[in-house]
């Protein structure tokens, strides 16, 4: 008999089409494991949760994404937990309506319903963003409230929710952590998590094939625009959003000394969009002085299998540059990585993942200067800065699927969907928790 797997998922992070720009590595994370599951070992669906403060009780409608099925939850968190957690049982029950009597699993990507998870499932989670508490520690309040993009309340209200979602962790020790971050795991055992409570897993193959067609117009458009004399490459910075994580105007900084230093080369910057693209671009753009701006192009973010197309066709001449102060994994300059795009990351080891994956040859200090020299021994040395085949394999859909049939079976009695109900141990958790 199949397992189901229902996927909980934030509705801002899944965009409007599956070929559409991400707004977070999240939902390339969810749909690379769809993808990677056996169809005759799993059926997979998506809860997708919204929050709406204009509801007085939660509502559901359905959904799609991709081809898989999927009901949208919305709620906010002034109802009471057992009005949530029954209707959260109930739009459950209607996505198992069809596996009565299978083993049903909520994969959580975030611990926002946690809290609210009916009896009935075993429940698994992976954390994908920082840790409030982290990136405070690294960088203080004022920085903190920048790179949330919030203020002293939001700050308060993320701390507070994530310090609840840790405590319920502690509290249930049924729940498994399944991480794909060594810095997540590091962070769970210092809020308290029990280490046999956290399970590593290696991301699949974040590539499919069907979506890598290289004749993308976009791409084709934006090659043919950039300067044919450039020969000293291109360099690249793409993030779903330009914020304060990213560190965007360090890549500018550096970029600036190299063409001032007479090297031909061309800016490429995506992210984020709409009125955010907007103003982010008009910020980065005073930066740049007027002589420059033609070496800069300012986009917004693209689909994924546009700007894998834009890796692939660009290979040999570019340079992908990550900045980020902090980073949890980093999918996109890991895929540009496994494409075989000479890519820069942070020395910062405890801070940022991706740098665990990328060769040291390919790490710099964390300042501009020691940036700027990276990438002239780079674009001096191509050849010797090529990523080799074997450092490539980042992701494995063979490694996945072993530890994923591994931590599924450890210690867990089947448990039927067909015995759901709101869970009264979960809601009276939290109630002792808050008190």
């Amino acid at each position: 008999m199949k397992r189901l797997i229902i996927f909980v998922i934030n509705a801002k992070y899944i965009p409007e089409s599956v070929h559409g720009p991400f707004s977070h590595g999240v939902i390339n994370y969810v749909l690379s494991v769809i993808r990677a599951l056996p169809r005759d070992q799993y059926d997979c669906r998506i809860l997708s949760y919204l929050r709406d403060e204009s509801i007085t009780a939660p509502t559901t409608y359905p959904g799609q994404v991709a081809t898989i099925p999927t009901l949208n939850f919305c709620f906010n968190f002034t109802m009471s937990d057992l009005m949530i957690s029954e209707s959260l049982a109930e739009a459950l029950e209607v996505l198992s309506q069809d596996h009565k009597n299978a083993e049903g699993y909520l994969y959580h990507q975030s611990s926002a319903l946690i809290p609210f998870t009916p009896d009935g499932y075993h429940t698994l989670i992976t954390h994908h963003g920082p840790f409030v508490a982290d990136f405070e520690k690294a960088y203080g309040g004022p920085r903190t409230e920048k790179a949330y993009r919030g203020g002293a309340k939001k700050i308060r209200h993320l701390r507070q929710f994530q310090n609840r979602g840790m405590q319920l962790l502690q509290s249930r020790t049924d729940i498994k952590c399944l991480e794909i971050s060594g810095l997540q795991r590091r962070s769970l055992i210092n809020f308290g998590i029990s280490p046999e409570q956290i399970f590593s897993i290696t991301p699949p193959d974040l590539i499919d094939d069907s979506q890598n067609d290289s004749s993308h117009a976009e791409i084709q458009t934006l090659i043919s625009g950039l300067p044919r004399r450039r020969p000293h490459g291109v360099l690249c910075f793409a993030a779903a959003r330009l914020d304060d994580f990213k560190n965007v105007e360090m890549f500018l900084e550096a970029s600036l000394r190299l063409l001032q230093n007479g090297y031909q080369i061309c800016i490429l910057i995506f992210g984020d969009q709409g009125n955010f693209f907007e103003s982010r671009k008009q910020e980065l753009e005073r930066l740049v002085p007027e002589r420059y701006r033609s070496h800069f192009s300012f986009m917004p973010r693209i689909p994924r299998p546009s700007l894998l197309s834009l890796f692939a066709r660009l290979q040999k001449e570019m340079i992908f540059v990550c900045t980020s102060r902090f980073e949890t994994f980093g999918f996109t300059p890991l895929e540009a990585w496994t494409r075989g795009v000479a890519t820069v990351v942070p020395a910062t080891l405890d801070r940022v993942e991706t740098s665990r994956h990328i060769p040291n040859i390919f790490h710099y200090e964390y300042a501009t200067g020691p940036l700027t020299q990276k990438l002239v021994e780079i674009i001096h040395s191509r050849e010797d800065f090529r990523p080799s085949q074997e450092s490539q394999s980042i992701f494995s859909t063979a490694a996945f699927l072993r530890q994923w049939r591994s931590h599924l079976e450890l210690g867990a009695r089947p448990l039927q969907v067909c015995d759901l109900h709101p869970t009264r141990r979960t809601v009276e958790t939290m109630r002792s928790i808050e008190s």
